[in-house]
């Protein structure tokens, strides 16, 4: 996100250079609190901040990206009964509760994807994945845990409300606990934190995509790849709550964010800053002048 900031920073900084005034308004936001559920962006939007359109610079690879998927923080707390470990059989673990949980979720998300299609994305693709990040469990080596705690992200899929996808991922939990004795008596509480992502979706041929597409074809001298994401971002903020048509683009690859070897390629910071110092131009310019 810091190679997006900079193309987006240096832009206007070489149209300042070159002493060209956009026929427009252009707004720079570098915003804060994105990956816990986009408090800074919608911080923004409530103060009024407003646009024709919006290029957030997510890492793309440069294709444009008008459609994203969402995905919503959850802490799943499994109980168990506590034991000395050499007497394992009169506690019951929540570590083996968990697991009869765990599988529940990796067949809802096969169940969720069975004949879900959208153009935006290729037949297979996981678009919404279950992903449990975190899960810490027990007190002692010799003790069977009486608590579990795991923490993830449940994908929402384009088209969906956050609503209807969580209730679908606690009644899978709930329906998998039933068939448990232990479970059943005892069953697991989901809750829902930090960030929720909604789907976003920009409609096609919207203006912003139809200029974005043009300026990366004469930066690059080839059209560039469109195609949704798997992902939740401040997309949905620009769409969903200001109204506002937004694309995600951008250098450097999701693949490797949130890795130790996050690393952008600079070439492709330098044909950012390129298609979106041309984008802030020319947008708004006649016969709609005054776009910002």
């Amino acid at each position: 996100m810091k190679a997006g900031l900079l193309a987006g920073l240096a832009s206007i900084v070489v149209l300042d250079r070159l002493g060209i005034e956009p026929p427009g308004d252009i707004w720079l936001q570098s915003v804060t609190g994105e990956e816990s559920g986009g408090i800074g962006t919608l911080a923004a939007v409530i103060d009024g901040y407003r646009a024709d359109a919006a290029v957030v610079l997510e890492p793309t690879r440069l294709a444009m990206c008008p459609v994203g998927a969402g995905s919503a923080s959850f802490r799943l707390h499994v109980h168990g009964k506590a034991a000395h470990g050499a007497m394992r059989a009169e506690g019951v673990s929540a570590v083996t509760s968990y697991t009869v949980l765990h599988q529940a979720m990796m067949d809802l998300e096969t169940r969720r994807h069975k004949g879900w299609a959208h153009p935006a994305y290729k037949s297979g693709d996981l678009v919404a994945p279950i992903s449990v990040g975190k899960v810490w469990a027990g007190d002692w080596p010799s003790t069977v845990p009486e608590l579990l705690v795991a923490e993830g992200r449940y994908g929402v899929l384009p088209g969906e409300s956050l609503e209807q996808a969580r209730l679908e991922f606690e009644q899978a939990l709930a329906e998998a606990a039933s068939k448990e004795p232990w479970l059943a008596e005892n069953p697991p509480q989901v809750e829902w934190f930090e960030g929720q992502f909604a789907p976003a979706e920009t409609r096609a041929g919207a203006p912003i995509i139809d200029a974005l597409d043009g300026h990366h074809r004469s930066a690059t001298g080839a059209a560039p790849d469109s195609h949704g994401v798997a992902y939740g971002s401040d997309l949905r903020l620009f769409t969903n709550d200001a109204g506002m048509d937004a694309v995600l683009y951008g250098p450097g690859d999701v693949a490797v964010a949130h890795t130790v070897n996050e690393h952008v390629p600079l070439d492709e910071v330098v044909t950012a800053t390129e298609v979106v110092a041309n984008l802030c131009a020319t947008w708004g310019a006649s016969p709609r002048k005054g776009q910002s």
